[in-house]
């Protein structure tokens, strides 16, 4: 097996072993040797794919510990030195979110969202920012406001509303939805959704009817 597939077995250990403990939480010893063996096969695979996939692993182990501070480190570290930082920068930004740290948490999102490339995963890294606005910052709606601006924008046309990117716009939908309580609120789901039909109207590909719908009118 692969060294993240050794490592996965090791964490299916801890997840029996906690659901099988009357406290919930795996024995202390089997703890320290699940991660023993993480910090093993991250210093005998210190770069690559493979790497990558164990860096992968190990932070599933560790939110199954609650060993945050483990989380903190290795996603810093990973940040520092990958060419796709805003994937650690993003998961790091849920770390803070569990430890309490509303605000670090949301300027890491806002650090991976503008360092994403690419039309579907600026997409992507952009719904996460904006779901956390949403979260841990509600009152904040000029940040909102222009956070799904910029989310329309780098869409373009309707030919990038489609698959993950279209259910995540859905879901996105219920959530803007939820949050639009006030006159305010409303207002900016209005321009916002104003300008998700004009993402949808725009291309040359078929023109779904349904794509308008996707965010409330407010």
């Amino acid at each position: 097996f692969s060294p993240a597939d050794q490592l996965f077995a090791e964490r299916l250990r801890v997840v029996a072993a906690a659901g099988l403990a009357a406290e919930g939480k795996a024995p202390p010893e089997l703890a320290r040797s699940t991660l023993a063996r993480a910090d093993e096969l991250l210093a005998t695979h210190p770069k690559g794919f493979v790497h990558a996939s164990i860096v992968n692993a190990a932070l599933l182990l560790y939110a199954d510990l609650g060993e945050w501070e483990r989380s903190r480190g290795l996603l810093q570290a990973e940040a520092e030195t990958s060419k796709n930082a805003h994937y650690y920068l993003g998961h790091l930004a849920q770390v803070e979110e569990v430890l309490g740290n509303r605000a670090t948490a949301l300027r890491l999102l806002a650090e991976a969202s503008a360092r994403s490339a690419g039309t579907a995963t600026r997409a992507q890294w952009g719904y996460d920012y904006l779901r956390g606005l949403l979260r841990l910052s509600p009152d904040d709606t000029a940040t909102i406001a222009a956070t799904g601006r910029a989310l329309l924008a780098g869409l373009g046309s309707r030919e990038n509303v489609h698959r993950r990117t279209r259910q995540r716009l859905a879901k996105l939908g219920t959530e803007l939805g939820s949050w639009a309580t006030t006159p305010e609120r409303r207002a900016i789901l209005r321009q916002l959704s104003t300008r998700l039909g004009e993402v949808c109207a725009a291309g040359t590909g078929p023109v779904d009817p349904s794509c308008a719908t996707l965010w409330p009118s407010g």
